[in-house]
């Protein structure tokens, strides 16, 4: 049957080429079929608009989700009502005759904000009680709803700023008719 030693071997080599040459074959077609699989999946992908039925209900939710706990933080909500204010102070002040005058800090409650105002050289506190309708009205708030106190120290070139945002014994103490 074998004709010389070498033969064996030789037909050894090729059982196991041919086991091995299945086995590879066998793997090239699994790996074509998860190919043709992930394709199908991506066209049926492809296939659906964006936002059909569920994803829509989904993100609405998630987007709820993430902002409760901001809006929850009411603080965060009252600085976010200042910052406008806070980013146009500079031209507001030029505005309303008090050019050089710069917020040093802000502080929110509930009622509204506070700002402590540093003049510039030769304002005092005088200048900005004369001009408290002038900051209403760059503010935007409602008459009455600025006050300008003096500053804690004693500085004649600080002042702090109240501003209301609800004036809470002002309006219950309108009377119609």
């Amino acid at each position: 049957m074998f004709d010389s030693p070498y033969d064996f071997f030789a037909l050894l080599i090729a059982i196991v080429a041919l086991i091995f040459a299945r086995k590879a074959i066998n793997q090239a077609a699994m790996l074509r079929a998860r190919l043709d699989a992930m394709e199908a999946a991506w066209e049926a992908r492809l296939a659906r608009p964006p936002l059909t039925p569920p994803l829509p209900l989904v993100l609405g939710a998630l987007a709820l989700i993430l902002a409760i706990p901001w809006w929850a933080d009411r603080r965060r909500r009252a600085r976010a009502r200042v910052l406008p204010a806070l980013a146009a102070w500079p031209e507001m002040a030029r505005a309303i005759g008090l050019p050089g005058s710069a917020i040093q800090s802000v502080s929110v409650d509930l009622w509204g904000w506070r700002a402590w105002l540093r003049l510039a050289y030769g304002q005092t506190i005088a200048d900005v009680t004369a001009r408290i309708p002038a900051i209403e009205s760059a503010l935007g708030t409602v008459h009455g709803a600025v006050r300008v106190f003096p500053a804690w120290d004693g500085k004649a070139n600080w002042c702090e700023i109240r501003v209301l945002g609800s004036d809470t014994p002002r309006t219950t103490s309108r009377r119609c008719g």
